[in-house]
This record gives structure tokens, sequence and C-alpha cells, in this order.
């Protein structure tokens, strides 16, 4: 068994680090209908990852809620993506399929967003909502594959950050390792507030995004200082 304080050594990274263009962004179109859902009612998800983007160090303006993901250079990506959102107390919920332009690969797409019926409260909520894209159509992707989403086109200064759902945790701990074998342990906090049913820590990562690859990140989650089910995920930049 690995000691917790030193579970990040464990950690084994696939390729290089992430990759993020800051090109303009092509629109991708929802499949389907648009699925959203807004009500105090809210069941608990079981997901543990519920965000996972790169946020600027300094708060966006915006008078529009758009999300946008970035694209591999692979030939393995499917042709759809499955974008999640979720505010933190749950009030909010959306799981919609796009379609990925043809000439998209590789590149960063904005997810059309103009039939959200609530874009308001996501405006108002932005500093409280989690975004997390995940390869193919929602209700059958990879639990461990993930893409980067960003709330903006610049990713200038941004850091990675996922929000995480702990299922009861009293502590999260969050590393990767990049091809240089150097250990990067991230920052996570667990968040103030009456309701966190979406989720309950915000975790930081300052990786380096200079080169395309994808990263593995581990995290663990301890009750009262023992561990819980361990997550790792792949994210594909």
């Amino acid at each position: 068994m690995i000691p917790i304080r030193s579970f990040c050594q464990a950690l084994c990274l696939s390729c290089v680090a992430l990759s993020v263009s800051s090109t303009s962004a092509e629109l991708a179109s929802v499949v389907g209908e648009f699925d959203e859902h807004y009500s105090t009612e809210v069941p608990v998800s079981g997901n543990v990852i519920a965000g996972l983007m790169l946020a600027p160090a300094s708060k966006i303006i915006s008078q529009e809620f758009s999300p946008y993901i970035q694209l591999p250079e692979s030939t393995d990506m499917p042709q759809t993506v499955c974008l999640s959102v979720v505010s933190q107390d749950g009030v909010y919920s959306a799981n919609n399929t796009y379609r990925i332009p043809p000439s998209a690969v590789g590149n960063l797409i904005r997810a059309d967003y103009t039939q959200s019926k609530h874009q308001q409260i996501l405006i108002e909520k932005d500093a409280s909502i989690a975004l997390k894209a995940q390869p193919g159509n929602c209700g059958s992707v990879s639990a461990d594959q993930y893409l980067i989403t960003q709330n903006g086109p610049d990713n200038s200064d941004a850091q990675l950050i996922l929000k995480i759902d702990s299922l009861g945790a009293t502590d999260v701990l969050v590393a990767s390792r990049g091809a240089d074998r150097k250990v990067t342990r991230g920052q996570c906090q667990q968040l103030a507030g009456d309701r966190k049913t979406g989720f309950d820590y915000s975790c930081t990562l300052p990786v380096q995004l200079p080169a395309q690859g994808a990263t593995q990140v581990r995290i663990q989650r301890l009750r009262f200082g023992r561990k819980m089910p361990a997550i790792t995920l792949m994210i594909n930049g």
C-alpha cells in the first residue's frame, strides 16, 4: 500500500503536457434537443469529477455563457463530444452532445449555448459553474477520458481547475507527473456554502501548456485520514 504522503510519487504520465490553442473557434452544434435542467430538487449525481477546465487568473466579465472545448490532434477522435455543465449547488445541470466540425480537429471549438433558457443565471453563477467535456456521445463516454474546457476563447495566465464532488471526503489530494518525471502537486480547498450538491472541492493544478499530448492526473480522496477509491483520468489536449 502506498503511504498517503507519497501517493503522488506513484503517478504515471502518458505522453507529454497539455496543449491549448487560442485561435478562433468554430461553432459546434447540438445533436438532438438541448438538454438542461433547473430545479431545487436535486439528486446526488455520484460523479466525482464535476468539472475540468482552464480558468483565468482574473475574472472575465461576459455577457454570454459560451463554453469552449479544446480538441486533440488525433485521427481517433470521435465526431462528437459530450459537454456537461453543473452549478455548485446542483440546481442547474445540462448534458449535451455536440457535433464536431470536420476542420476543427486539433483546434478550439465553441459549444452553441444559445438554446439555453438560463443564460442569465449561468452568467451570474459564473464562478460556481463547472464544465467538463468528454469524447463521444453523452451516455456512452469513457469514464476516464476528458478534454479541456474553458469559458472564453483566451487562456492567457490560465490554471487547470478541477471541480470535485468528494462524496463525503474530508480531504482531497491531486497531482500529475510530466514527461520529465517531475511531480506536479495541486492545491485543493473545500468550498463554502450551505448547498454543495454539484461539487464541494476545487483543485488547482499549475500544469505547463507548451506542447500537445495527454496528461494523466490522479485524485485521492480521504475521509478522516482513510483512503477512499482513487480516481485516475486522462486529459487529452
